[in-house]
C-alpha cells in the first residue's frame, strides 16, 4: 500500500533528489506508527512484555524517521500539511487496537484513506503544489485500496455474506464505469483487473498466500498503468 502512491506522486509530479530520503523516511515513520499501533493493542496487560517492545520500537524507528524527513520538510513545508492529513487515521487504527478490533472494515477504511494521503505528498514534494493532481492522485489510490478491502473481506471475513458480494461488485462494476463516463478512460483500464477480480474472488477458495500475490500483481499493474498514460491522465 505504501509503495503504490508513493510511486504515483513521483511519477505524476517533478521527481527529485529530495524524494530519496522522503521515501525512507516514509517507510520509518509507518513502521514507527505500526508499533505505536501495537503498542495500543496491549493497552488492559500494561505488564506485557510485547507493550515495552513496541513502544522501543516505535521510538527508534520515529527517531530514525526525523533526520530523513527533515530536509525535504524544510524545502517542502507543505508538505507536512499534506502528511498530516493521515492523522485521523493513525488515531482510528490506534482506537481499534486498543478494543481489539483491528480486523473490522472501518479500520481498514481508515488504514485506506492513511496510506492514499501519501501519493499527494510525494507530488507536492516534487512540484509545490498542491492541486487538482494532487487531490487525484490520492482519490485515485484510495479508490484502488478500497476495492482490495472489498476483495480480501469477500474472500476471507465476509465470504458468506452475500449482501458484502454484491456491494462489492457494484463498486467495482461502477468505478470504471463511472471513470469512462468522466472520459477517463485509460483510468478505467487501470481497474479493469480489480473489477475481474472482485467477481471472481467469492467463488474461489485463494489461500493467503495467492491472495496476497494476486494484489501485487494488480497493484504493479496499476501503477504502471497511470505511469504509463501519465501524461493524457492527468
Amino acid at each position: 500500500m505504501l509503495a503504490v502512491p508513493l510511486a504515483l506522486g513521483l511519477g505524476a509530479g517533478r521527481p527529485s533528489w529530495l524524494h530519496a530520503p522522503f521515501l525512507v523516511g516514509a517507510l520509518l515513520l509507518y513502521l514507527g506508527s505500526a508499533a505505536l499501533v501495537e503498542f495500543f493493542a496491549f493497552r488492559e496487560a500494561r505488564a506485557h512484555p510485547k507493550r515495552a517492545e513496541a513502544l522501543r520500537s516505535a521510538a527508534l524507528y520515529l527517531m530514525l524517521a526525523a533526520p530523513a524527513l527533515a530536509l525535504p520538510l524544510a524545502r517542502r513545508p507543505l508538505v507536512a500539511l499534506v502528511g498530516a492529513a493521515a492523522t485521523p487515521a493513525f488515531l482510528v487504527a490506534a482506537y481499534f487496537a486498543a478494543r481489539h478490533r483491528e480486523r473490522t472494515f472501518w479500520n481498514g477504511l481508515a488504514s485506506v484513506a492513511g496510506f492514499s494521503v501519501g501519493g499527494a505528498a510525494s507530488y507536492v514534494l516534487g512540484t509545490g503544489a498542491l492541486d487538482r493532481v494532487a487531490a487525484s492522485i490520492s482519490l485515485l489510490c484510495f479508490a484502488f485500496f478500497l476495492g482490495s478491502l472489498f476483495f480480501v473481506r469477500s474472500a476471507l471475513r465476509e465470504r458468506g455474506n452475500r449482501l458484502f458480494h454484491v456491494v462489492s461488485w457494484i463498486y467495482h462494476a461502477a468505478l470504471p464505469l463511472a471513470l469512462l463516463l468522466l472520459g477517463r478512460p485509460m483510468v478505467a483500464l487501470a481497474f479493469v483487473p480489480s473489477l475481474l477480480r472482485a467477481l471472481a474472488g467469492p467463488a474461489m477458495h485463494w489461500r493467503p498466500l495467492h491472495m496476497g500475490l494476486i494484489e501485487i500483481g494488480n497493484s504493479v499493474y496499476f501503477t504502471a498503468v497511470l505511469l504509463v498514460f501519465s501524461p493524457r491522465i492527468w
